[in-house]
C-alpha cells in the first residue's frame, strides 16, 4: 500500500454545518485530506481554512434519480487522483455522513488492510439465474428493461441494446465506497475504456448505484474487494433509503466497526456522536 494521504471525498448539496463538522474530524487525522464537491445551487459553505481542504473545481448540480451524482463521483475521483497521485485511499461519503471513530484510527486500519477496496455489490446477469435474489430481478428490470425519460427521474419500459456482453458485466452496489489507490486507478482506467457503459447507464435511474460498481468489478483486476462499505446505516423495512440517525442510535454506531455513519439531518446529534467516539478513544 502507498504511504500517500487518505482522501475523504464528500459530495454535498446542503447542510453546511454537518459538512464542517465532518471536515474538522477528518483534519484530526495525521495523513488525511478533505475534498468537497458541493452543489453550486446549495448554500454557502464555511469550511476550515487549511491546505488539506480542497474543493473540486467546476462542481455540478446534483439531482435525485438522475445521472448527475454518478458522474460527479467519477469526475471527483479523477480530480483526487490527478491532485494526489500517490494517495493511499479515497473514501467517498455524502455531506450528511459523519465519522464513527477518530480519523487516525481509520488511517491505521487502512494502512494494515489486506483489501484493495470496501464496497457492497452483487452481479446482475443479463439472463435470469436460479436461484436469484429478488433485488437482482428488480435491478435487471430497472437497468436493462427500462429507460429514463429525458429531463426527469421517471423511467418507462423499454429494452435497449446494452453493453453487458462479451465479458462485460453489470454490477449494482453502493456509491459510498472505500478505494485504495490501486482500485481507484483501475476504476478510472475502466471508465476510459468502457465509455459505452457510462453512456448506457446515464439513461437509467439511480445511475450512481450501478456506474461505479460496474467499473470496479469489470476487467482483469485481481483486486481484493471486501463486501462491506464500513458504513453504519439503520434501515426501516421496505424503505428506499436508510433512516435518519437519532441520539438513541449512537451507542450502536460507536460499537460498530464502521468508519462512517449515515445519515444525519441535525447538527446536535452529529456532535453527540463525535463526543461519544472521542471519549471512547480516550478510554482505550
Amino acid at each position: 500500500m502507498s504511504n500517500g494521504p487518505v482522501v475523504v471525498l464528500a459530495l454535498s448539496h446542503d447542510s453546511p454545518g454537518l459538512l464542517r463538522l465532518l471536515a474538522d474530524g477528518v483534519l484530526r487525522g495525521s495523513n488525511s485530506v478533505f475534498v468537497v464537491h458541493h452543489d453550486p445551487r446549495g448554500p454557502a459553505l464555511d469550511l476550515p481554512t487549511d491546505d488539506r481542504v480542497v474543493r473540486v473545481p467546476n462542481p455540478t448540480h446534483l439531482r435525485w434519480g438522475r445521472e448527475d451524482l454518478g458522474l460527479a463521483i467519477l469526475d471527483s475521483l479523477e480530480f483526487c487522483l490527478d491532485r494526489y497521485a500517490e494517495l493511499s485511499w479515497v473514501l467517498v461519503v455524502s455531506g450528511r455522513d459523519q465519522l464513527c471513530r477518530p480519523m487516525r484510527a481509520i488511517e491505521s486500519t487502512l494502512a494494515e488492510s489486506s483489501h484493495d477496496a470496501y464496497a457492497r455489490w452483487f452481479a446482475v446477469p443479463r439472463r435470469p439465474d436460479t436461484p436469484e435474489h429478488p433485488w437482482q430481478v428488480q435491478c435487471r428490470k430497472r437497468y436493462l428493461q427500462r429507460v429514463r425519460l429525458p429531463g426527469t427521474h421517471h423511467s418507462v419500459p423499454f429494452v435497449r441494446r446494452n453493453p453487458f456482453d462479451d465479458g462485460t458485466g453489470l454490477f449494482i452496489g453502493d456509491a459510498w465506497v472505500n478505494l485504495s489507490g490501486r482500485a481507484l486507478r483501475h476504476v478510472i482506467e475502466q471508465r476510459h475504456g468502457l465509455g459505452d457503459v457510462e453512456r448506457f447507464l446515464s439513461r437509467c435511474t439511480a445511475t450512481d448505484e450501478a456506474l461505479l460498481p460496474t467499473l470496479l468489478h469489470n476487467g482483469d483486476t485481481g483486486l481484493r474487494i471486501a463486501d462491506t462499505t464500513r458504513r453504519f446505516m439503520r434501515w426501516t423495512p421496505g424503505a428506499a433509503h436508510p433512516a435518519v440517525l437519532r441520539p438513541a442510535d449512537i451507542p450502536a454506531v460507536v460499537a460498530s466497526d464502521a468508519f462512517f455513519a449515515r445519515k444525519f439531518d441535525d447538527l446536535e446529534t452529529a456532535m453527540e456522536l463525535q463526543s461519544a467516539y472521542t471519549d471512547m478513544g480516550r478510554a482505550t
